[in-house]
């Protein structure tokens, strides 16, 4: 295993202190093993997400949107 220095500000340094705890991460290369592997695993799900929305357009399984704003309205999203 490779050693790797990161400088972080104080405030980032004190949040990943606090998740070093009895009932949390046994220590700081804890917290960013589980951070990386979350990252990760998200880029993975997004990077997946965008292949299926991208096979669907190729596909032509999409809607033309000329307003937006309706368009949101329909969803919701005009909140």
């Amino acid at each position: 295993m490779a050693n790797l220095t990161v400088t972080l500000p104080d405030p980032m340094i004190e949040y990943i202190d606090g998740l070093v705890r009895p009932d949390g991460f046994q220590d700081r290369n804890a917290v960013f093993e589980a951070l990386i592997t979350d990252w990760q695993e998200r880029l993975d799900a997004l990077n997946t997400e965008i292949k299926v929305g991208l096979d669907e357009f190729e596909r032509g399984e999409f809607i033309r949107v000329d307003d937006l704003e309706a368009w949101g309205e329909t969803l919701g999203l005009d909140d």
